[in-house]
């Protein structure tokens, strides 16, 4: 089962999250050869972004971004969003799951 994390993401501002996966001993899984996969969307479905994820294999590490041109674009509240692992382009395993909340830049709102 998926683990949930809730985040928040600022608009305009870059975003970077680090996830580590790890076993039931708290060790880093190796993730070598494998690659992950985010997709933020409104509750009913429709695509908002995917933000880039790039996986530091050994490590156990998948790191999350958008850029600051990319959160400047976003208009939402609330979202929801997966982070899924992939071996050869076949999902494997949901790693989370959850709700994204936008930090709306003040000169916008």
């Amino acid at each position: 089962m998926s683990g949930i994390y809730n985040f928040t993401i600022e608009q305009g501002i870059t975003f970077i999250k680090t996830v580590t996966w790890k076993d039931i001993d708290g060790s880093p899984i190796d993730m070598t050869g494998m690659e992950a996969k985010c997709a933020i969307r409104t509750r009913d479905g429709v695509a908002i972004a995917e933000p880039s994820c790039m996986v530091n294999g050994v490590a156990g590490e998948i790191v999350i971004g958008l850029t600051h041109i990319s959160t400047a674009e976003l208009d939402f509240g609330t979202a929801v969003y997966d982070l899924d692992i992939l071996q050869g382009g076949v999902p494997i395993k949901r790693l989370l799951r959850g709700t994204v909340t936008l930090c709306k830049d003040i000169l916008d709102v």
